[in-house]
C-alpha cells in the first residue's frame, strides 16, 4: 500500500481512486497516511458494507461505491487512480475499450498518474505455463485472463493514450502473499467445508472445490516463485504534451544510483550532482566547441592509441 502511494505522488487534498477497492484497505490508508479524499469501487455489497463499518470505527472518511466502473459517473475527476490485480478480470477483448478508455477519461490531464498491478505469464516458456494459463482460464478465472506478458500490457496502456512511466515486477514479493493465502485456506477447511465461514457455495460444492482451490494456491506460490507467473506494477501518466513529466524528476523520488545501488522509496534520493558525469549517451551541450579545440591535438594519443579528442568526444556520447 505505502509503495503504491509513493509510486503515485499521493499528496494531501488529492482525489484518489481505487478501482475494484476489495476491503478498502488501501484506500483507508490513503486518507489516514496522506490525507486524500479517497473513493474505492467495488461489485460486492458484502465489500461496501465492510468498507464502511470499518471507515467509521477506524475514523478514516473515504466514499465506497457498489458499482461497475463503467458507472462511475463521467463528470468525475480524480488525481491519483490506482487499480490492484483487477485488470485481470476484464478480459482482453475489454481491456482499452471500456476499461482504459474509462480510467483515461476519470483521470485529470494535469498531474493525473494511474497505477495498474496485473498478474501475467513470462512469454512462450514452455509447456508447463501453458497448462497453468489454461487450468486458471477453465477452473478458476473463467472469462478473465491472466496469462498475458508484460509487453501486452504496455502496448494497450500506450493504445489507450497512456505513457508509461516505470514497470516493477513484484511477482517474487506476491509469492509469499499467496502462501499466506494458502496457509489461511487450508487451516479454515472444516469451516469451509461446513459452510461456518459464510461460504455457502463452498458447502454445497464440497471437496471437489477445495481441493481445485488447495491446488490453485499452492502452484500459484510455485509459479510466482519460479518465475512462470509474475505480477507487474505498471505507473503511466497521460501522454500529452503538456503533461508536466518533470515532476518525475523530484529529488524526492529519482534516482540516479546509490552507494548501496538501490533507491529507498521512504527516504527518497538526492540529485544528481552537477559534476557527475552525464549519462549514457547524453550530449553536452559544450562538445562541439571542445572537439573544435581539441583538433589542434589530434597527433596526441590517448592510452587506447586513438587520438585524445576522438576518446573525449566517445565519453560524452554521441557528437550533435
Amino acid at each position: 500500500m505505502q509503495l503504491v502511494c509513493e509510486k503515485l505522488q499521493l499528496k494531501e487534498g488529492e482525489r484518489f481512486l481505487d478501482i475494484g477497492c476489495g476491503w478498502g484497505t488501501l484506500i483507508r490508508h490513503a486518507v489516514r497516511e496522506y490525507g486524500a479524499k479517497a473513493t474505492g469501487v467495488t461489485l460486492s455489497e458484502q465489500g461496501k458494507r465492510y468498507c464502511d463499518e470499518t471507515a467509521a470505527r477506524e475514523k478514516t472518511p473515504t466514499e465506497t461505491l457498489c458499482m461497475d466502473y463503467r458507472r462511475i459517473p463521467r463528470d468525475r475527476k480524480f488525481d491519483k487512480i490506482a487499480s490492484i490485480e483487477m485488470a485481470e478480470h476484464i478480459g482482453i477483448t475489454n481491456f482499452v475499450d471500456p476499461y482504459l478508455s474509462t480510467v483515461r477519461h476519470l483521470l485529470q490531464d494535469d498531474k493525473g498518474a494511474f497505477l495498474m498491478q496485473v498478474s501475467g505469464l513470462r512469454q512462450g516458456a514452455n509447456w508447463q505455463d501453458v497448462a497453468w494459463g489454461l487450468f486458471m482460464s477453465r477452473y478458476i478465472f473463467p472469462g478473465a485472463d491472466a496469462s498475458t506478458p508484460l509487453h501486452w500490457y504496455v502496448k494497450q496502456l500506450e493504445l489507450a493514450g497512456f505513457e508509461v512511466h516505470s514497470v516493477e515486477t513484484v511477482g517474487r514479493h506476491y509469492a509469499h502473499t499467496l502462501h499466506k493465502w494458502y496457509d489461511n485456506w487450508m487451516s479454515h477447511k472444516e469451516a469451509i467445508l461446513s459452510g461456518e465461514l459464510d461460504a455457502e457455495r463452498e458447502s454445497l460444492r464440497g471437496q471437489r472445490l477445495f481441493r481445485m482451490w488447495e491446488f490453485f494456491l499452492a502452484y500459484s506460490v510455485i509459479a510466482s516463485g519460479q518465475g512462470s507467473a509474475t505480477c507487474y506494477q505498471i505507473l503511466a501518466h497521460p501522454n500529452t504534451y503538456e503533461y508536466p513529466r518533470d515532476i518525475w524528476c523530484d529529488a524526492e523520488h529519482v534516482s540516479y544510483g546509490s552507494k548501496t545501488g538501490s533507491f529507498d522509496y521512504a527516504k527518497g534520493a538526492p540529485r544528481r550532482p552537477e559534476s557527475s558525469p552525464l549519462p549514457c549517451g547524453s550530449i553536452d551541450a559544450s562538445s562541439d566547441a571542445d572537439a573544435d579545440s581539441d583538433s589542434a591535438d589530434e597527433g596526441s594519443s590517448a592510452p587506447n592509441g586513438r587520438s585524445s579528442s576522438t576518446a573525449r568526444r566517445r565519453s560524452r556520447g554521441p557528437k550533435a
